[in-house]
């Protein structure tokens, strides 16, 4: 039989893994989402989200735009959000 703390250690070395890799997929901090119609129009709403919502506010602008070009800026550096933006309606 194992080991009290040798079990222990397995479950928190599990639980810390699951943890830091679900981390990586979440985000966090606020956020400014904007958009442009299939010809380059720019639209007049801009949306202000904190986040996970990035992505409420890019499937609404798709769904009710297809072919819109949705722009996600970090809020407090202006920077585009790597790997989401820009995005491509379908």
């Amino acid at each position: 039989m194992s080991h009290p703390f040798l079990i222990w250690h397995r479950l928190f070395s599990a639980a810390l893994g699951i943890a830091l890799v679900s981390g990586c997929a979440t985000t966090s901090g606020n956020y400014i989402v904007t958009a442009t119609d299939a010809q380059g129009t720019p639209f007049k709403a801009t949306f202000l989200v904190q986040g996970r919502h990035i992505y409420s506010a890019r499937n609404g602008i798709c769904a009710a735009h297809p072919g819109a070009v949705v722009t996600i800026r970090v809020r407090e550096t202006g920077q585009e959000l790597d790997g989401e933006s820009p995005y491509r309606c379908k």
